[in-house]
């Protein structure tokens, strides 16, 4: 609209009691004009509290739990459908049910963080998850555990992977769960034979080399020639500048996929709707 626009953040430190503190003062005492959501489900949730209260679009990159994202004016830009406990599970089973020897004994590990236990276990209105429906298409779920975000010792875990012989391990984790996991599985000299994990961080997990080769996992968006061909040159444009931009940054992994592509979203969905609107 021909404003200069002028770009606040803040560190949540991902603890929800900041993050709710830190949107009032962006409201009540920067008093910006527009807000966009921080990172994952529970902080998205504290953030849409006071967006709520103040009458705020927020945009939000990540949240998983559909059913708590109850405010008409948020807006997701993570494309994994309005109920991802049952099109993750659904997408990744029916994906290993067509290898020539598909997976019949399954182990789910699962971090209690809000979106990782609701893609295993569903929520209060709806309880399908990853778990139920592993057992309702009749495999065998040899190993199941919930563990905490706090996570420090992974041989535990590892040891019960390695005991319980699975055809394929479900990680519903987070960041470098699968990265931990995996270390702790080759400090035992076990390697399962089919691996998949929810959100890991992908950076990390490609420094594992070998280790972590044809680990499974959700993507959104990745810049393969198939489907830049698709998409069409605006879209190798974005990858093309957020690479140059994520080198010169010195930044670790520069690969404009899953998470950037839902950021990118959620800045597409704030600035079509002051276009839409005319209006801050």
């Amino acid at each position: 609209l021909g404003r200069r626009v002028r770009w606040v953040v803040r560190d949540d430190e991902s603890d929800q009691a900041k993050v709710s503190t830190l949107y009032e003062q962006l409201i009540t005492q920067d008093r910006v004009d527009l807000i966009i959501g921080p990172y994952a489900t529970p902080n998205i949730l504290s953030a849409m509290a006071v967006a709520a209260r103040h009458g705020y679009t927020m945009p939000q990159h990540t949240s998983v739990i559909a059913p708590l994202m109850t405010y008409r004016c948020q807006f997701p830009a993570w494309s994994i459908g309005p109920e991802p406990n049952e099109f993750v599970p659904n997408q990744l089973l029916d994906a290993v049910a067509t290898l020539p020897d598909p997976p019949r004994r399954v182990a789910i590990l699962t971090n209690q963080n809000g979106s990782t236990d609701f893609v295993s276990y569903g929520s209060e209105n709806n309880r399908t998850g990853m778990v139920s429906i592993a057992k309702q298409r009749g495999l065998d779920v040899v190993l199941e555990r919930r563990y905490p975000p706090t996570t420090t010792s992974w041989a535990p875990l590892a040891t019960q992977i390695r005991d319980a012989r699975p055809d394929l391990v479900i990680n519903s984790g987070l960041g470098v769960d699968p990265v931990n996991l995996l270390n702790a599985m080759r400090q035992l000299n076990y390697r399962p034979p089919l691996m998949f994990s929810l959100f890991p961080a992908p950076g990390p997990l490609l420094g594992l080399g070998g280790t972590s080769e044809g680990l499974l996992s959700v993507t959104i968006f990745e810049p393969n020639q198939a489907n830049l061909n698709r998409l069409g040159p605006n879209a190798t444009a974005i990858v093309n500048d957020f690479k140059t931009r994520a080198t010169r940054a010195r930044l670790p992994y520069t690969v404009f996929e899953t998470q950037a592509a839902a950021s990118w979203n959620a800045w597409e969905i704030l600035a079509a709707g002051v276009r839409g609107a005319n209006s801050l």
